[in-house]
């Protein structure tokens, strides 16, 4: 009976996830030369994730979650913030190096990063204590105790670090806190914060040693406003990738005829810089679909957060919506030249098992929340 649910889902959802994530296939395919060397075994293992991922998906619709009251919500959510916590504070003392970063978790030949499951439970512990505290939210100390909530994990993953992770985090707490019908003053204060924050990394970036940023970090910014005098170094992936993007133009070079295929222009282009390999092999009109299918997808996400009636729900969906509107936007500013370099995947596109399975898992909360078929199953 229960799998009876799973057509009462947004197809529509469903289609446009399994569209990016074929696309995502075929420029790994390209990105990792898979074609030219045989070696499909990065390709292999992205359709492995994904298969995970979409079974966890699958799992996630199909249950029904109204068995457990709101007083057992909460006991998930704090249990689920104290292991999410201590996952991450494990990971800086044992976590395997990758980058420059401490980020990973090995467990017997199967390596995870904490950092991006803890962006899926921090959507679900935020929805929770939100909903707890919605009708004073605008009472200082309560906005307080939410902000300390999110600190916490965001400067575990800050110190391994990932800044770029952390980033994301602000954005989900930011929207879903919008609406919870925060006070304009405290947006007004916010936006005021983060511009003095960015101006301060801005000329912390700038010092010959600088206080809060590590030096690549410092170099990647500082790339961003003087590209020519760091080509070489941080600003060299970014201006291969704009040469990419822009040498593609309206058509593209066609599937794996790209110089980035051919040439191996940048380090690892299948991760953060796999959109400068769709760009110059599909071109402009495929990078337009893209960025519109994203943009169909988050008005789908949040178009579901709109019919639900439930304050828990309603954030948590707002969470998922802005999760992955951020990481896109971020991720195409990056590849484009217009933010400064940063480790974030591209949703269901870039290669990575941690960021897929957490975003298929992201997807399987929203579609189990689907109110298409008129409230019929309203499981969380």
């Amino acid at each position: 009976m229960m799998f009876q649910r799973i057509k009462y889902i947004d197809k529509v959802i469903l289609g446009l996830i399994l569209f990016l994530v074929g696309m995502g296939i075929i420029a790994i395919t390209s990105a990792t030369r898979a074609n030219i060397t045989g070696d499909y075994s990065y390709v292999i293992k992205q359709g492995l994730w994904f298969g995970i991922g979409f079974v966890a998906m699958l799992f996630i619709i199909v249950y029904d979650f109204s068995q457990f009251d709101e007083n057992f919500r909460m006991f998930g959510a704090i249990v689920l913030y104290f292991l999410n916590a201590a996952l991450l504070v494990f990971v800086l003392f044992i976590g395997t190096t990758a980058k420059g970063a401490e980020r990973w978790i090995e467990i017997v030949g199967f390596r995870f990063q904490p950092s991006e499951f803890a962006k899926v439970i921090m959507i679900f512990c935020i929805a929770v204590f939100l909903s707890k505290s919605a009708e004073h939210i605008n009472k200082i100390w309560v906005l307080a105790i939410n902000v300390v909530v999110l600190a916490i994990p965001m400067v575990l993953i800050i110190m391994q670090p990932s800044l770029s992770t952390s980033l994301v985090f602000i954005a989900i707490f930011v929207a879903q806190v919008f609406v919870a019908k925060i006070n304009y003053k405290y947006i007004i204060f916010g936006v005021v914060v983060i511009f003095i924050l960015l101006l301060g990394l801005r000329l912390d970036a700038k010092q010959a040693d600088p206080i809060f940023l590590r030096e690549y970090q410092a170099k990647r910014i500082l790339a961003l406003f003087e590209p020519d005098k760091y080509q070489k170094e941080e600003a060299y992936q970014t201006r291969k990738s704009v040469e990419a993007i822009g040498s593609g133009k309206l058509a593209g070079k066609g599937i794996y005829k790209g110089n980035l295929n051919k040439a191996e222009y940048l380090p690892e282009p299948h991760t953060d810089f796999v959109f400068s390999i769709i760009a110059e092999e599909s071109g402009f009109l495929m990078c337009a679909l893209i960025v519109i299918i994203y943009a169909v997808l988050i008005y789908r996400i949040v178009d579901v957060a709109l019919r639900v009636s439930d304050k828990f729900k309603k954030y948590l969906v707002v969470g998922v919506a802005s999760m992955i509107a951020f990481q896109a936007f971020v991720n195409i500013g990056v590849v484009s030249g217009m933010l400064p370099s940063t480790g974030m995947p591209l949703p269901f596109i870039s290669y990575g098992g941690s960021s897929m399975i957490t975003n298929m898992i992201a997807i399987g909360m929203v579609l189990n929340l689907d109110t298409s078929s008129k409230n019929r199953y309203m499981l969380i």
